[in-house]
């Protein structure tokens, strides 16, 4: 019997990406949907593909979302803004005289303060869509509610890390390169360095890093699968490069123009948090003869210390 490498090669990445996201996005692995290839799907993938590959191939990741402290259930607090202390900062101890009596000190709490929006997706389809459908139309429209959800919020932490950077330490770079990592890392203080750097930005902004002398280094990253995907290449100099996707950083004005502009945070440096943790609703309108899928979550986005964000404007 003849095999063919590169269809069982395919099989098994399909086979393993339906598993990744069957636990990702709680749908039940095994069909199949007709797609037109987009632009930047690779030639030797098929006319029909998995739904969960395509998801890897085309749908929006959320990267920062798995760089961000999460606090959920924050439901009992009044109003729309809530703080969230995380840790207690205060100086180190004073070395003193004999008989001199300490001077008092107060904690001071670093805290995220969350605005809380609600997000909300609905996406309806007709008995007849599903009729004449080759794919579950049921579950493929609840994935894309739980995706435009997650997007959303997405969104959201790339903007509240603009707004949040130490604007301080802007500047402004022809490329992103080795250089500028080190650069950028400098202006961040050792006692949150130690917390770990990631440095993050459009792929046309950092793909400069991605050649093969700076492969990416997967297995660091465990079964991440959101984590492995967004990866540029191994940590360098202790910074780990991630790729998001274009619009997630907004253009900002650095240096007396607006452009793009790549982030170095410190981790634990970004938050959300949940009043009401994202969840799916379905309801059915019997006499329009459609269902549809509803998602909400009430939630809110942050920074910690504008210390530990610095920002670059990319001008080449």
């Amino acid at each position: 019997m003849t095999t063919n490498p590169l269809r069982d090669k395919l099989a098994a990445a399909q086979a393993k990406a339906d598993e990744i996201m069957a636990a990702r996005r709680g749908f039940a692995p095994g069909y199949s949907m007709a797609v037109t290839r987009p632009a930047d799907v690779p030639d030797w993938n098929p006319g029909v593909v998995s739904a969960a590959f395509y998801d890897r191939l085309a749908e929006p990741n959320a990267v920062l979302t798995s760089l961000s402290s999460v606090y959920g259930e924050l439901n009992g607090a009044p109003g729309d803004t809530i703080r969230v202390p995380t840790d207690a900062v205060t100086t180190p101890a004073a070395n003193l005289a004999v008989d001199v009596p300490a001077v008092d000190d107060s904690l001071t709490s670093a805290a995220f303060t969350f605005t809380m929006k609600e997000a909300v997706k609905s996406i309806a389809w007709y008995d007849r869509t599903q009729i004449q459908s080759n794919q579950n139309v049921n579950d493929l429209a609840g994935r894309k509610v739980g995706t435009a959800v997650e997007q959303r919020i997405e969104l959201d932490l790339g903007a509240a890390l603009v707004a949040g950077r130490n604007v301080a330490a802007d500047a402004t770079a022809t490329k992103v390169d080795t250089a500028l990592i080190r650069a950028m890392k400098r202006k961040i203080p050792s006692r949150l360095r130690r917390r770990g750097l990631v440095l993050v930005g459009a792929d046309s902004q950092i793909d400069l890093l991605s050649d093969d002398a700076l492969v990416l280094n997967a297995s660091a990253f465990g079964s991440d699968e959101v984590m492995r995907s967004g990866a540029v290449t191994r940590p360098l100099f202790g910074v780990s490069p991630y790729t998001l996707d274009d619009g997630v950083l907004p253009a900002t004005t650095i240096g007396g123009a607006a452009g793009p502009v790549v982030v170095m945070f410190a981790l634990g440096m970004l938050g959300y948090g949940f009043q009401k943790n994202p969840t799916a609703e379905q309801e059915r309108d019997a006499r329009a003869r459609l269902t549809r899928w509803v998602g909400t979550a009430i939630h809110g986005e942050g920074t910690l210390e504008a210390a530990g964000i610095v920002a670059t404007r990319i001008t080449g």
